[in-house]
């Protein structure tokens, strides 16, 4: 008998503490901070956020890159 191959899948929603992790942040600046900007999804009075979300908050708050202007001013 053949053994179907492993696949394993990327989570869809994680939990608070997943989610902090993913975003490398502690769980109390997450919740305080972060969370209240995502959408929730509740099951029970547990909340799971989509990775998705989190993807798109870092993306809207990333900086720009610095760029040094190199020999600005010299002449």
């Amino acid at each position: 008998m053949s053994e179907r191959p492993t696949v394993l899948l990327a989570p869809v929603t994680v939990s608070r503490d997943k989610a902090a992790a993913l975003l490398d942040v502690g769980e109390t600046y997450f919740k305080q901070t972060i969370a209240p900007e995502l959408p929730v999804i509740r099951l029970g009075r547990r909340k799971l956020y989509r990775v998705r979300d989190l993807e798109r908050w870092a993306e809207e708050n990333a900086e720009a890159p610095m760029v040094e202007q190199v020999g600005e001013g010299r002449t």
